[in-house]
């Protein structure tokens, strides 16, 4: 008599379709895993769990829309059942504490190994926050920062009020929004967007929002910093 396989479901948010399709690929190469829906920002990802919620979620720190950020802090509010493991490029040191103050599951890196070795632990009850792996992870990440800086010396100029509306836009702002709350019209704020695409070579908002996210344009909210958003060094101040 064949046993019974015990499968669980997984959901992944990410912007990264690319991405996305990489890490399913490895997660689903088991038997026990079955991924039951992706999100490409917070909002979807809320919407989802709620409708149909996974055993364990994959979630990126820096989602548009709703941030990853503030995306589990509400699900862990509403008491959402469910795994948390929350995912990022770079190693931000800053979000250990309050990760592991809301009760998340485990933070690493966006490796498709290291969270399919992740996953196991979470899933026997335990935590992964795992101080000997932040220093490699760490250190990764200082080699990834002089490559990005590198990278950015290379990109075009921008001037200040377009990097606030790429910030406001990544807050899933629209452009009549943004140009409320920046005394513009939405027409001024269209002809902003139109340029920025064109300035950078890209062809959509999503594609803008993802250059911001890449290029440290975006920053968390921080309640802990009088500046709004977190001051620690990392690549997104």
């Amino acid at each position: 008599m064949a046993s019974i396989i015990n499968t669980h479901t997984i959901a992944v948010a990410d912007f990264d379709h690319i991405y996305r399709s990489s890490l399913i690929g490895t997660l689903c190469s088991r038997m026990d895993r079955k991924v039951l829906f992706c999100a490409s920002n917070g909002r979807e990802l809320l919407q989802e769990q709620s409708a149909h919620p996974a055993d364990v979620l994959i979630v990126e720190l820096y989602l548009p829309v709703i941030t990853g950020f503030e995306a589990v802090k509400l699900l862990r509010k509403n008491h959402t059942k469910g795994k948390i493991l929350v995912v990022s490029a770079v190693y931000q040191p800053e979000m250990v504490k309050p990760l592991m103050e809301m009760g998340i599951d485990g933070y690493c890196s966006k490796s498709p190994e290291v969270i399919d070795d992740t996953i196991d632990k979470i899933l026997s009850n335990q935590t992964f926050f795992d101080n000997d792996y932040y220093a490699q992870w760490s250190a990764d990440s200082e080699k990834y920062l002089v490559q990005e800086k590198t990278s950015k010396q290379e990109t075009a100029e921008l001037k200040s009020v377009e990097i606030k509306i790429m910030q406001l836009t990544c807050d899933g702002k629209s452009n009549k929004e943004i140009g409320e709350m920046l005394s513009l019209s939405k027409r001024t704020i269209d002809t902003y967007v139109r340029d920025l695409l064109l300035k950078l070579n890209l062809n959509t908002k999503i594609e803008l929002v993802n250059y911001a996210m890449h290029n440290g344009l975006c920053r968390l909210t921080c309640s802990n910093s009088e500046a709004g958003y977190c001051t620690c060094k990392t690549l997104f101040v």
